[in-house]
C-alpha cells in the first residue's frame, strides 16, 4: 500500500522481488507438481500473488514500464507454470532446487541496498512477519512433507530474513517517515 501511496518503490531492490517471483513460481510447481497438501503450499501461493503485485508496482512506478508490457510479461510466466508442472521428477527436483537458491539469494540485493543508500525499504513489521513465517515454515515443512530440498530453501530463507529484520532497526525506512 506505501508502494500505491507514495507511487514510489525507493528502498526496495526489483532485482530482490524478480529473483522471489522466479524462485516463488518454481517451487510452486513443484510442490504442486509432487502432489502435497494444498496446505503445506498455500501461504506460498499468497507469496506469490504479493511478490507479483509488488514486482509490478516496481516495474511501473519507478521503472517506467509499460503496464501491457507488466501483463504480457506475467501471461508468459503463467503459460511457463503450466508446461514446467508437466516435467518429469528429475527436471521437478532440479527446479525446487534452484528455486530454493533463487529465493535465498534474492534477498541478498534488499540487503546490500542500505549499505548503498543508507535507507532500508522495509518495516520492522514487514520483516518481523516474514522471519516469523519462513520460521514457522522450517517447522511445518519438516513435520509434513520431510522434503529436505524444500526444507534448505526455507531455512536459507529464514537466516536472510532475520539479517533483514536487524537492517530495519539500523537504516531508516524513508517511505515510513513520509
Amino acid at each position: 500500500m506505501q508502494i500505491l501511496r507514495s507511487r514510489s518503490g525507493s528502498g526496495l531492490s526489483a532485482t530482490s522481488w524478480a529473483l522471489s517471483l522466479i524462485g516463488f513460481g518454481g517451487a510452486l510447481v513443484y510442490q504442486s507438481a509432487c502432489g502435497y497438501p494444498i496446505h503445506t503450499y498455500a501461504e506460498l501461493i499468497a507469496l506469490t500473488a504479493q511478490t507479483v503485485a509488488i514486482l509490478s508496482l516496481l516495474l511501473y512506478f519507478d521503472m517506467h514500464i509499460d503496464y501491457r508490457i507488466i501483463v504480457a510479461g506475467l501471461g508468459a510466466g503463467s503459460a511457463l507454470f503450466v508446461a514446467l508442472s508437466r516435467a518429469p521428477e528429475l527436471v521437478l527436483k532440479a527446479l525446487q532446487a534452484v528455486s530454493g537458491t533463487l529465493v535465498t539469494v534474492s534477498i541478498l540485493p534488499q540487503i546490500l541496498l542500505p549499505f548503498r543508500t543508507g535507507t532500508c525499504g522495509w518495516s520492522p513489521v514487514s520483516a518481523a512477519l516474514s522471519t516469523a513465517g519462513t520460521a514457522a515454515r522450517v517447522f511445518t515443512t519438516w513435520k509434513i512433507t520431510q522434503d529436505k530440498l524444500v526444507l534448505a530453501g526455507f531455512v536459507g530463507g529464514c537466516l536472510m530474513n532475520i539479517v533483514l529484520l536487524i537492517q530495519t532497526f539500523i537504516y531508516p525506512n524513508p517511505i515510513a517517515a513520509s
